[in-house]
């Protein structure tokens, strides 16, 4: 090379050299970073393992117990499915459902 031409492979090799620097230096920060919050991250995966979690349709039930299985106290709260109720002021309604109370409410029925 004669003086005042520049060598692109020295230039190529110089940059390199400062993107795998910036790449190390993230890598150490995302490192510090993830050390720091391993409770965080570790309480956060085993929440996304809930499948209540992963589901955001999941409800509370809203079993009209007293009325569809009276003295059946069974309910656990948690909706896996709903049931259709006719409400005289709003109409045809899906209700959230536990599946204690669906069971209960299925006996009911079935004894009427």
């Amino acid at each position: 090379m004669t003086g005042g031409e520049r060598d692109p492979e020295a230039d190529l090799r110089a940059l390199t050299e400062a993107v795998n620097e910036e790449f190390r230096l993230l890598a150490d920060a995302v490192k510090a970073w993830l050390e720091r919050n391993r409770p965080a991250i570790e309480a956060l995966a085993e929440l996304a393992q809930d499948p209540r979690a992963q589901d955001p349709r999941v409800q509370a039930c809203h079993c009209l117990c007293a009325r569809t299985h009276p003295g059946e106290y069974v309910c656990d709260a948690e909706a896996v499915t709903t049931r259709r109720y006719n409400s005289p002021a709003l109409g045809p309604v899906d209700v959230p459902v536990c599946a204690p109370c669906m069971v209960a409410q299925g006996i009911a029925e079935a004894g009427r």
